[in-house]
């Protein structure tokens, strides 16, 4: 019987060398950023984009045990080549190989670390940051699960006054259902299945990826939570629909689309 590569989802080596096939086929660099817990860690880069592509920032497996979103991140690179042409992309595939490696949400020394990605005294995110530094980017995603989800929810960072987050959760509705529940993590949703926001400092933490990349580099920013306890294939599915959702609505929103 033929293994499907899910059964890889936390064997680091094979993530990256997949990941290389997609840099050699699609126009990407693939360059070694940082080291951490003993792993080399890896971004993907848009090799020649054009002078005036939009920039995209994309995400996944800061916690380890979630692996729909590192395996949903490639599974989308794989299947849209062409969106490579039509933005200036930057991919972190996995920031926490070692969580990943050993199904962890943490890394080695136990530090969550989306709750400290605001902290360049860490080697990871003072070379991380340092990667987009003088980037501004019309739209990040954060590829996550969890496992008390009882389907898709989405946060999402903007200024604008409509919310993208129904569109994403309607492309993704013939996989995975949204979530039911009106609160989550002790915060109240919007509706069931997103949280829309603006970025304050009085009201949001320092520390996750999302509120950090909302404070000046991002324009909208995504959160996308699948729930861990359906099967991997769907959770696949949905965060590779949700990605591709995002980028077409925004890249149209400002008018890049071109011919998607």
């Amino acid at each position: 019987m033929k293994q499907l590569p899910q059964h890889f989802a936390h064997h680091y080596p094979t993530l990256l060398r997949r990941w290389r096939a997609v840099a050699r086929s699609s126009g990407l660099t693939m360059t070694q950023f940082a080291e951490h817990d003993g792993f080399p860690l890896y971004v993907l880069q848009t090799r020649r984009p054009a002078k005036d592509a939009p920039s995209i920032y994309l995400s996944a497996g800061i916690h380890g045990d979630e692996p729909g979103g590192t395996e949903g991140t490639l599974a989308w690179a794989q299947k849209n080549p062409k969106m490579f042409r039509h933005a200036r992309f930057t991919i972190f595939p996995c920031l926490n190989p070692w969580g990943l490696t050993h199904n962890r949400r943490s890394d080695a020394s136990g530090i969550d670390l989306n709750r400290q990605f605001h902290d360049a005294s860490l080697p990871i995110f003072k070379a991380l940051h340092d990667v987009i530094t003088g980037q501004r980017y019309i739209l990040s995603l954060a590829l996550h699960e969890d496992y008390d989800g009882q389907g898709i929810y989405i946060y999402e960072l903007n200024s604008a006054l409509t919310p993208l987050s129904p569109q994403l959760l309607a492309a993704a509705r013939h996989i995975l259902p949204r979530d039911p529940r009106r609160r989550i993590d002790g915060r109240q949703f919007t509706q069931p299945g997103y949280l829309h926001r603006n970025v304050t400092r009085r009201k949001m933490p320092d520390g996750p990826e999302s509120i950090f990349l909302a404070r000046g580099k991002v324009d909208t920013c995504f959160t996308i939570e699948t729930p861990s306890e359906f099967s991997l294939d769907r959770r696949i599915r949905a965060q590779r629909i949700i990605i591709q959702t995002a980028i077409e609505l925004v890249l149209r929103q400002h008018r890049f689309a071109g011919e998607i």
